[in-house]
């Protein structure tokens, strides 16, 4: 009988416990709603400028969207600053084959995806005016040397290292070769290995004839199989120029010791000894030896 009373006091505090759980929940929930309730009140006023705003901005769109004065022509796409990227490529390029509304093709990113597709475009930019023309505003790159190789077709590289393909005539740059490069390198829109551009800064350099090689130059080569090795460069006259310099396949801007060594090698050309001779060794840092 006392087990029974015992069980029975148990269950009524048990009860009596949870009653009291679910009061104070309770009890939580109905401040947190009062709360709020204040909170929406305070801001009743931001919140309907917020609506407002959005209804605006939704207004807009819809009007800018809908309207025949935004709509441009295909022959209202202009491209300015080229020589290489023409109107007929862009329309064809993006399908633009009938009116489309200006605001849209600002929005669809035609630059950004414009220069995806054309390595040769270093930068470019758009502007929109309604009732009028997009203008699509390019930069070219400008090659400096060309991929040696039968490679088809041509390849070009500028100063940054960058490769694409340059549609005019590319006999009279010089090449740039003897490295081993796999395929998914060697294309349009990738880059030359940083070692490598050594040679670039060379022919970036020795480009002013009137100040280093009398002549201009060729064909620049890898003479090993990593540009520490050193650099053969041939010169249209059909002499030959080995040369090395410290840092050479890891610097990122035209060194000292660079420029200091093509200064020796074009006292040596200009003088008397380099006369009836076709090979230049400037490999030594202090030295130019010359043979037949």
């Amino acid at each position: 009988m006392d087990d029974l009373n015992t069980i029975g006091k148990r269950r009524g505090k048990s009860t009596k416990a949870k009653t009291q759980s679910r009061g104070k929940i309770v009890q939580f929930l109905a401040l947190c709603m009062a709360g709020l309730q204040q909170v929406l009140l305070r801001f009743k006023g931001l919140v309907l400028c917020l609506a407002m705003v959005a209804l605006v901005i939704w207004g807009l769109k819809i009007y800018y969207h809908s309207n025949d004065a935004f709509m441009i022509a295909p022959e209202d796409i202009v491209v300015r600053g080229n020589s290489t990227v023409t109107q007929e490529y862009i329309l064809q390029c993006f399908d633009i084959t009938k009116p489309r509304n200006g605001y849209e093709l600002v929005q669809s990113d035609i630059v950004q995806r414009l220069c995806q597709r054309m390595p040769i475009l270093k930068d470019a930019k758009m502007t929109y005016t309604v009732g009028g023309k997009l203008e699509i505003w390019v930069e070219e790159r400008m090659p400096l040397a060309q991929i040696a190789g039968d490679i088809r077709p041509p390849l070009v590289v500028d100063e940054e290292g960058m490769i694409f393909i340059y549609s005019r005539a590319t006999g009279g740059y010089p090449e740039v070769g003897g490295f081993d490069l796999p395929d998914e390198v060697l294309c349009p829109g990738q880059k030359l290995p940083e070692s490598l551009h050594c040679m670039l800064r060379l022919l970036s350099v020795a480009s002013d004839t009137t100040k280093f090689f009398p002549s201009a130059v060729k064909r620049v080569s890898l003479l090993g199989i990593d540009p520490d090795d050193g650099l053969k460069v041939t010169l249209v006259d059909g002499r030959k120029i080995d040369i090395a310099w410290d840092g050479m396949a890891t610097e990122t801007a035209i060194s000292e010791g660079m420029v200091d060594r093509l200064h020796k090698i074009a006292r040596v050309l200009r003088s008397s000894a380099a006369e009836g001779m076709t090979h230049f060794n400037a490999m030594a840092p202090d030295r130019v030896t010359v043979s037949e």
